[in-house]
């Protein structure tokens, strides 16, 4: 079989094998057939008679008689019949007629090449000479006589000059490539040329050098630019396998880090809330640790691998706290400040979810649940001290009252302040101090309503003498002076006042402060967490502002390489 292209293959029905070569059994096979003999093949008389006729030398000229009487003398004469000889010899005749025609027009163009050849041999042949100076010229030569007609002549003559341009042409074009391969191969053994190479300074150096005369100026500058390209792609090819093999480095190097914080982590050496400083002077001559510090490491800094694994870790204490709560939410547990750890573990080893969290966690848990618990007990029991400070404040107290026969209002229920009897009389001690500072308080006696009905009696007894005559009141400097006396009185009130305000504000001030520090941890915390993921996608962005800038350049540089190929090859048109 042969391809659509005319190639033969093999195919084998039986095997359904098909192969390029031809197969053994097919060979044996052709070579048992070739070998029988063939009966020889009787030739075609009519042929026979007109290969006579060409062996005798006839020309389409001949007449039928001519032909006739010179192959008269021939066997093959006798063994056609006459109309079979006309009717081969008009068919040979024309035959004869077409083949002349054709070596006519071979031996004409023959003539006309010669006579061409017989131009470009001629030595006085120059550009401008005349068509009858240069018939003059090569008259006598017999090439000359080939052609028959001036017309003619004339003709050959100007395609002589057309074809002797396109020669002189391809010369000088041949010429000018010969010039630039020389010069190309000085450029490119020269040792001295480098990428910051000057074109003007290696000019002024070849100025004078036989192949740097040879070449075109702009050629030589064409040649020289792109052999600098060239060492160019070359320093980028290098620069990018340099990057690469500091790349794999870098990442070699980080893996051994990791390990290197994963050996820690096993050992307990790593914990949520362990500090970069505090684990940093641990590894401080570890040699995974100072590889990693080398300037040609890029990637993440030994700080920010260290975070990463911080960063998990809290990811799974918050995970193990969610459990936690649902565990002891299930299980109705409490944390407070008497709890231990032990007990704690067996109310809610039961759970399901017990075996989920960790058991370093577990211990951190507890120790945050049971902190929380202590200063909500310290929050709850300064509210506390508050309460009771604001109901004795509004208890009836005399200078000789003490703490086992006050009596407080029953309309103030104190039996749920989670007080010690030590601390209530403390605060009761202090609010005698603050009353010690009044007048009435100091000069009281133990029955505090008869004082208070005095006090009422006095003062109608004042204002009804006011208001007789002049002469039976008191004096006015005296008045004077006991209003204000009473007006010290009313401000020293109001400055207690003021006083207890401004604690119970320190006291506010204070838990908020508390709550402010808390959250500003927090904020921290956040902070630099944030901090370190900024910086890592920092990192990856001045990565990929490098690889755009790598880009561009590469963009640039073949905007402007096809800009002067183009300028080249419109300065080379003109």
């Amino acid at each position: 079989y042969n391809t659509p292209e005319g190639k033969a293959y093999y195919h084998n029905a039986k095997a359904d094998q098909t192969q390029w070569d031809m197969p053994e059994e097919y060979r044996e096979w052709l070579e048992r057939t070739s070998a029988t003999p063939e009966a020889p093949k009787e030739e075609d008389p009519i042929e026979v008679f007109k290969n006579e006729l060409r062996a005798l030398g006839m020309r389409s000229t001949w007449t039928q008689d001519e032909a006739f009487s010179a192959i008269n003398p021939k066997p093959i004469w006798s063994a056609l019949k006459l109309s079979e000889k006309k009717k081969a010899f008009q068919a040979l005749v024309a035959v004869l007629k077409v083949e002349e025609r054709e070596e006519a027009k071979r031996k004409e163009q023959q003539n006309r090449d010669d006579f061409i050849k017989a131009l470009f041999d001629c030595p006085e042949m120059y550009p401008g000479t005349s068509f009858r100076e240069a018939m003059a010229l090569i008259s006598a030569d017999a090439r000359y006589l080939g052609v028959s007609s001036d017309r003619e002549r004339e003709k050959l003559f100007n395609d002589f000059w057309d074809l002797k341009e396109k020669r002189d042409r391809e010369e000088q074009r041949q010429q000018r490539r010969q010039a630039q391969e020389k010069w190309r191969e000085y450029v490119h053994n020269h040792p001295k040329i480098t990428l910051d190479t000057q074109w003007r300074t290696f000019r002024e150096e070849s100025k004078d050098l036989e192949v740097f005369q040879a070449v075109d100026s702009l050629d030589s500058l064409n040649i020289f630019m792109d052999y600098i390209k060239e060492l160019e792609k070359k320093e980028a090819e290098e620069f990018n396998l340099k990057k690469i093999e500091n790349k794999r480095k870098s990442r070699a190097v980080r893996n051994q880090f990791r390990e290197l914080l994963e050996e820690h982590l096993k050992d307990g050496k790593i914990g949520i809330k362990t500090k970069w400083k505090q684990f940093r002077e641990s590894i401080m001559t570890e040699e995974r640790y100072l590889n990693l510090l080398g300037e040609e490491i890029d990637g993440s800094t030994p700080a920010e691998l260290f975070y990463d694994v911080i960063a998990d870790l809290e990811e799974k204490y918050e995970k193990d706290k969610s459990r936690l709560k649902k565990i002891m939410r299930d299980l109705s547990v409490v944390i407070d400040i008497e709890t231990s750890l032990e007990g704690f573990l067996e109310k809610i080893q039961t759970h399901e979810d017990f075996e989920d969290i960790n058991e370093a966690n577990m211990e951190l848990l507890f120790t945050d649940f049971q902190e929380k618990a202590k200063k909500d007990a310290e929050r709850t029991k300064i509210k506390a001290k508050k309460r009771f400070s604001h109901i004795l404040h509004n208890t009836k107290i005399t200078r000789n009252t003490s703490w086992e026969n006050v009596s407080i209002p029953k309309s103030a229920d104190i039996t749920y302040l989670p007080l010690t009897e030590d601390e209530k009389q403390t605060l009761f001690e202090e609010e005698l101090k603050k009353r010690a500072l009044d007048d009435d308080f100091q000069n009281s006696d133990d029955d505090e309503d008869f004082r208070s009905k005095q006090r009422q009696s006095r003062g109608s007894r004042r204002s009804r003498s006011h208001s007789r005559s002049s002469s039976r009141s008191k004096s006015p400097a005296k008045r004077d002076d006991h209003k204000k006396d009473s007006h010290k009185r009313d401000e020293h009130k109001r400055d207690e006042h003021k006083r207890d305000d401004h604690k119970r504000d320190d006291y506010k001030r204070d838990d908020y402060k508390r709550d402010d520090y808390k959250r500003d941890d927090y904020k921290r915390d956040d902070y630099k967490r944030d901090d370190y993921k900024r910086e890592r996608d920092d990192y990856k962005r001045d990565d990929y502002k490098r690889d755009d800038y790598k880009r561009d350049d590469y963009k640039r540089k073949r905007k402007e390489d096809s800009d002067s190929s183009r300028k080249k090859s419109r300065h080379s048109r003109r």
